[in-house]
């Protein structure tokens, strides 16, 4: 009596159990695989938002302060703060600086804009001696990633000479396009 309800007790075979693991393992892994690709990938455009958006602010920050110039030079980047009369921006190692002369101090104020930049692709530069349209290309790298982000900046208050409007590109032997501008603003 006893053996007859053993068989007929209701229940799972060894071999239903293992099975049901199996494709519990399987289907578990495949969801935590999709969970770390998902991850990875909110991150890497995490990653790429906050270089546009540090690039994208770095550059309307230059364009706010250059903007009204009465007098703009493209210049090489050795050739910064060497006239107090000045104020300066300027790309080296990776970042995009700016010096403001403190008259009071006799120094210059000097902060960090933007960081990850790329030296060899960021620069300044001007179509020709004679216009008034300053381009503007700052290019940040990231983890293998690049974000470009080119601003053309008409700057209206440039005195005229010879009757037309100029940027300066020979003073200090800058040219028409370099790693540093120094301006004066009103």
């Amino acid at each position: 009596m006893y053996l007859q309800k053993a068989k007929n007790a209701q229940g799972f075979t060894l071999i239903e159990v293992v099975v049901s693991m199996a494709i519990l393992g399987l289907v578990l892994s495949m969801a935590y695989s999709l969970m770390g690709f998902s991850q990875k990938s909110l991150r890497s455009s995490n990653d790429y938002y906050d270089i546009q958006n540090d690039i994208r602010l770095a550059s309307s920050y230059l364009c706010d302060q250059v903007r009204y110039a009465t007098e703009l030079n493209i210049i090489p980047a050795d050739a910064v703060k060497t006239d107090a009369a000045y104020n300066y921006f300027y790309i080296q190692d990776g970042s995009l600086h700016q010096a403001k002369y403190v008259a009071a101090t006799g120094t210059y104020d000097e902060r960090t804009i933007a960081n990850s930049l790329s030296d060899a692709e960021s620069h300044f530069s001007v179509t020709n001696s004679t216009s008034t349209t300053l381009e503007i290309i700052l290019t940040a790298q990231r983890d293998g990633k690049s974000y470009s982000i080119s601003t053309n900046l008409n700057l209206e208050n440039l005195p005229l000479s010879s009757g037309s409007h100029y940027i300066g590109v020979s003073d200090l032997g800058g040219s028409l396009s370099d790693v540093a501008i120094q301006y004066k603003t009103p």
